[in-house]
């Protein structure tokens, strides 16, 4: 993939993880709207940039590169937790259970996605190796492990340890990044045809996530197993990342870019740390307690505003240690 492909895949993510920090506040129909796509767009934009080595090649870079990343960032959470918890004045109970649930790892602070696509990326190695690395042949076992879940969900099952069930449906979405870089890069949009087609993308996302809701009564959120109508749900994530791929083909901006190559500690600490203290510190001076517009859009800029105040700096000192590639950075 060229460095121009490279670029719109960086603004892709950053445009993506944006998107997360503004669901994760969760300002109203906004978040229900982006927790349609954002997860599986994640994995898709895994895809884009999956490869095929040798096993233990390739099973040492995603250890390097997703577990101990998952760990050293969990361990920062763990901390920031153990203070709060310091504070309270907790039992001993209460630290080994958060120590137990991030060992374990179901659905557990938004570092599950780590240990979701670490798993992912495995299944679907094993998958494009059984099928002689032919992308639309590995649709079959993808497919068919997909449905199992779905139907392990819908007999009352939960999330298994480290999310393997939530990676048995992700390396779907992997896959279709796959073969999307492997199959369809060289198709490329007329430019007069981009935007009717990003928003014929968008408008199919929109309604069949309405409609799944209507249907349902529930929103896809992968990390607990929630899929409301299946396949309404797969039609609207697959049409948002549709959007946001053209979306992100079609302009460049340095700040979506920066996000895109920097994604690690923003995304693992701005949910559980800064959002949190965010909440801590507004409830303490009794700020935006009101279910006014006017006060949720401020507490919406003030926390977005402190979650790049805070971790981009962060991100800038880690990049200067030697240990930045503990940091997944």
């Amino acid at each position: 993939m060229n460095q121009n492909r490279i670029g719109w895949i960086d603004t892709a993510k950053g445009l993506g993880l944006l998107l997360v920090f503004v669901a994760h506040i969760k300002p109203p129909y906004i978040a229900t709207w982006i927790y349609t796509f954002a997860m599986p767009l994640f994995f898709f934009l895994s895809g884009l940039v999956f490869s095929l080595h040798p096993f233990k090649t390739f099973f040492k870079k995603k250890f390097q590169r997703l577990v101990i990343p998952y760990f050293v960032l969990g361990l920062g959470i763990y901390a920031f937790f153990a203070c709060i918890y310091a504070y309270e004045k907790r039992g001993p109970g209460d630290y080994w259970q958060m120590f137990v649930n991030l060992i374990e790892q179901k659905a557990f602070w938004t570092i599950w996605f780590l240990a979701a696509l670490f798993l992912a990326e495995l299944i679907l190695w094993l998958e494009l190796r059984i099928c002689r690395n032919r992308p639309i042949l590995t649709l079959i076992p993808s497919l068919i492990l997909v449905t199992g879940i779905l139907l392990f969900y819908r007999g009352g099952g939960s999330t298994l340890p480290w999310c393997f069930d939530v990676a048995c449906v992700a390396q779907f979405f992997i896959l279709l990044g796959y073969i999307f870089k492997t199959e369809l890069s060289s198709i490329s949009l007329p430019k007069k045809y981009k935007w009717p087609c990003a928003f014929g993308f968008l408008f199919v996302n929109v309604i069949a996530g309405y409609f799944c809701i209507r249907v349902s009564g529930a929103q896809l959120d992968m990390a607990i197993g929630l899929y409301g109508n299946e396949i309404l749900t797969f039609i609207s994530a697959i049409a948002g990342i549709g959007f946001i791929i053209i979306v992100c083909q079609s302009f460049s901006n340095r700040f979506l870019r920066y996000l895109g190559r920097n994604t690690m500690v923003f995304f693992a600490w701005h949910s559980r740390i800064i959002i949190v203290a965010c909440g801590l510190i507004f409830g303490a001076l009794d700020l935006f307690m009101d279910n006014t517009l006017q006060s949720q859009l401020l507490y919406f800029l003030c926390t977005i505003t402190i979650i790049l105040a805070v971790l981009y700096p962060t991100t800038e000192l880690i990049k200067k240690t030697p240990y930045k590639h503990l940091f997944g950075l």
